[in-house]
């Protein structure tokens, strides 16, 4: 896992995951989320980009873009405009991240080994609460 912090965006596989949100917005929220719930264990690329997704889409609902890239609030003022459907993706992102924080998830293994366990899991705890 290349991260070099507890953020959501704070990994490479956020960052593949923004590209993928460049190119389908809401689409890649909806595809990230939906990619956990079928895993039997979960592997760090889509719990990472699960978390990443969560994230864009508690600033799409609640508009605070805090540790949001700088370039994207544009995209999610677009997508506010555009696309009213995000909000019925907060319940299955509340449950995505509830299968990101699992006993069977590589990034709580990886996590969990680190110094910084419980900073990464409050963050993720912070974007589900946001989510709630």
């Amino acid at each position: 896992m290349g991260a070099w912090g507890f953020g959501p965006f704070d990994n490479d596989e956020a960052g593949d995951w923004l590209s993928y949100f460049d190119d389908q917005g809401l689409g890649a929220v909806r595809w990230a989320i939906e990619a956990v719930s079928d895993q039997d264990y979960l592997e760090v690329t889509e719990g990472s980009m699960a978390i990443a997704a969560a994230a864009m889409l508690a600033a799409l609902c609640d508009g605070n873009e805090d540790g949001i890239p700088r370039e994207k609030p544009r995209e999610l003022q677009r997508i506010k405009q555009e696309e009213k459907s995000y909000e019925i993706l907060k319940q299955p992102a509340v449950q995505a991240l509830d299968r990101v924080l699992a006993p069977d998830s590589e990034i709580v293994e990886l996590w969990s080994e680190t110094d910084k366990f419980s900073e990464w899991k409050q963050s993720v705890l912070d974007i589900q609460r946001r989510l709630t």
